[in-house]
């Protein structure tokens, strides 16, 4: 009778591992399962297809020679979550945009889920590692968020993104006297070219313009479009001179630049407004409309000119009621 018990447990247990291999192999999900040490015991084949291993390869190797983590903002390799999760006996999540390295050197963006195995005690006795291929996901996510933060057009961060971050550079001015400029453009004789090329000319002249804004300045800096002609950049721990310095030099470069179109060549300028943000400014739109005041009459006095807001000049209160 114990016999023929002890054979109906055996084929039971069996059934119910089988029935188990059957349905990690039939997950969409990767699956690795290692011991306490963090060897690789089993991987299911979602986890050899991403991984780049097979599984009998990978048996008895260190969870790290085979699940291979990449922080993707970093730009690092980062340490399996495996050791940490049997240490601790506790369930460790991706928290961050991960790659996983598979054995050719390529990348794959995966979340992944670790968690402790236990046996009859309460001692890890290994750990199962789930993970997902989320490229495509991530994809579309990082895709949304720039189209949501760029301009269509040139490729710079559009009038809203620029304004969150001017707003944070207020905040940081009143709360940290830390020193940022705004540097606002508007391109002259822009509707000339508009007029006599049309849209497609037209949007070539701010493509190329906002290509060669950018390259002279740091990544850093925050260049956008913010409607129509008009450029704008935040810069952060420059001087004044400083400042003036990188608008001259960008004047220069505009009076250089020539525009080709159907036999015909164009000459375009820019006029400049600069506007060193102080806490007494108390908002974004107070800091726009200076920048906009201290452009207009850069742009008065025949453009290709460079003016710095001064709140108490006449012009400017003779622009104020203007605009009131």
């Amino acid at each position: 009778q114990r016999i023929f018990e002890r054979e109906n447990s055996l084929t039971a247990w069996q059934w119910e591992k089988e029935r188990a291999d059957v349905t990690l192999h039939s997950l969409a999900d990767g699956v690795i399962t290692t011991n306490q040490k963090g060897v690789i015991e089993y991987m299911n084949p979602v986890a050899e297809r991403l991984s780049g291993w097979r599984a009998d390869e990978a048996k008895g190797r260190g969870i790290e020679d085979v699940f291979s983590l990449y922080d993707e903002q970093n730009e690092q390799r980062i340490n399996s979550p495996v050791s940490e999760a049997i240490e601790r006996g506790v369930t460790k999540k991706s928290d961050a945009d991960v790659s996983i390295i598979n054995r050719s050197g390529e990348h794959t963006s995966v979340d992944y889920s670790v968690a402790p195995m236990y046996g009859n005690k309460q001692t890890p006795i290994g750990s199962v590692l789930v993970f997902q291929d989320v490229g495509t996901a991530r994809m579309m996510s990082k895709l949304l968020t720039y189209q949501a933060t760029h301009d269509d057009l040139t490729g710079l961060y559009n009038r809203r993104e620029f304004e969150r971050r001017l707003s944070r550079a207020l905040e940081r001015v009143f709360n940290f006297n830390e020193r940022h400029i705004l540097i606002y453009m508007d391109l002259d004789q822009f509707k000339l070219v508009n007029d006599s090329c049309g849209h497609v000319g037209g949007d070539l002249v701010l493509r190329q313009f906002a290509e060669l804004i950018k390259s002279m300045i740091k990544e850093k800096e925050i260049l956008a479009r913010l409607g129509g002609d008009e450029c704008a950049i935040l810069l952060e721990g420059y001087s004044l001179e400083q400042a003036r310095s990188l608008a001259d030099d960008m004047l220069e470069a505009v009076r250089k630049y020539r525009f080709h179109w159907s036999g015909k060549v164009f000459e375009i300028g820019i006029s400049i407004g600069i506007v060193d943000i102080s806490a007494d400014m108390e908002s974004i739109s107070n800091i726009l409309s200076y920048a906009d005041a201290a452009c207009y009459l850069a742009k008065e006095v025949g453009g290709n000119h460079i003016q710095v807001y001064q709140g108490d000049d006449e012009d400017y209160k003779q622009r104020k009621d203007q605009m009131k």
